[in-house]
């Protein structure tokens, strides 16, 4: 990972000034560096991290709807978590579909 400084102020040559007077003063306003991440970070690990979430969403979602519907053979009672469980493992994956989307956006800016 490469970490860029960059002066921010309208002056970035010298830090120190000297008064009239003889006294030096340090001026931060025309030395402030901000912190700037490579963009090779952004390029790399949001796709990334994108990648395992999409991943494990849909995989993990998909467990559960397979479990429910088996349960749902052997006749058991179906309480209103379990449906909202159900509904929750249907919608989930929706949004997970979304995530290439934001890693194809999180390479291209």
């Amino acid at each position: 990972m490469e970490v860029v400084y960059e002066p921010t102020g309208p002056e970035s040559t010298d830090d120190n000034t000297t008064t009239s007077d003889g006294s030096a003063d340090f001026d931060l306003n025309n030395k402030l560096c901000a912190l700037v991440l490579g963009g090779d970070f952004k390029k790399i690990f949001f796709p990334m991290v994108y990648g395992i979430i999409f991943t494990l969403g849909i995989v993990g979602n998909r467990l559960v709807v397979l479990v429910m519907g088996y349960q749902k053979n052997k006749k058991t009672v179906k309480t209103t978590m379990d449906n909202y469980r159900l509904h929750l493992s249907v919608t989930d994956p929706l949004f997970a579909l979304t995530l290439p989307f934001w890693a194809a956006d999180a390479v291209e800016t």
